[in-house]
């Protein structure tokens, strides 16, 4: 009887084991000195031994001598958290798991082709929420490079595209008044200096001169 089974994500077929988190690292590593997050996982019904998923580096590089926060470690948190069920990082270790590995085909009833692979993802035990460490490292870094330069000038077009979080300064072209707005998704916004037609982007893009400033509070 075969230990495994395949489950699919996003087109994607994997074999699924049930595994235990036997211990959780959220913290500096030893390597390098740059917050990661490792689970190590046991397999109760027997396989590939101890294995480990994570070893990401979630932080940022140096500042003035210190390495900075991301929003992507504070997301990669939150999704390995939902992707056990745990609503604490305290709740994560001892939690019951799928430990999710990509295999060849031919491998759907050999057990043995687990020995020595590490997984590639991990979800709830009833695979309704499920978390893989490189696509979404892909993920941000596509976002990341997609995104607008702090201080360019933006169209009324891409203002309506920036995600919640999204800060822009502007500069009115009629009576050379200035400030900042924080989009809050939805077209909605806050600002100082704007007025009564700050929920209308285009009206404000023709009214003022827009300039990508940062994400402060990025959407998830």
């Amino acid at each position: 009887m075969s230990l495994s089974h395949p489950m699919t994500f996003n087109g994607v077929t994997y074999r699924a084991r049930r595994a235990i988190i036997v211990k959780s690292h959220f913290g500096i590593s030893d390597h390098g000195g740059v917050m990661t997050i490792d689970l190590h996982l046991s397999y109760p019904d027997g396989g590939p031994g101890l294995t480990s998923i994570g070893g990401y580096a979630l932080d940022g590089k140096a500042v003035r001598g210190e390495r900075t926060s991301t929003a992507y470690g504070m997301d990669y948190a939150v999704k390995v958290m939902a992707a056990v069920g745990a609503s604490s990082w305290e709740d994560v270790q001892g939690r019951e798991c799928l430990a999710l590995f990509s295999v060849p085909s031919s491998s759907e009833s050999d057990d043995e082709d687990f020995w020595g692979r590490h997984p590639v993802g991990i979800a709830t035990s009833d695979g309704t929420n499920a978390f893989f460490p490189q696509t979404h490292s892909a993920f941000w870094a596509e976002r990341g490079t997609a995104a607008p330069k702090p201080s360019e000038e933006l169209s009324g077009s891409q203002l309506s595209q920036l995600p919640a979080g999204s800060s822009v300064g502007f500069i009115n072209k009629t009576d050379a008044s200035s400030g900042v707005a924080i989009c809050g998704g939805n077209g909605l916004w806050s600002a100082t200096g704007i007025g009564d037609d700050l929920d209308d982007y285009a009206l404000w893009a023709r009214t003022a001169r827009i300039y990508y400033l940062g994400t402060v509070i990025p959407a998830v």
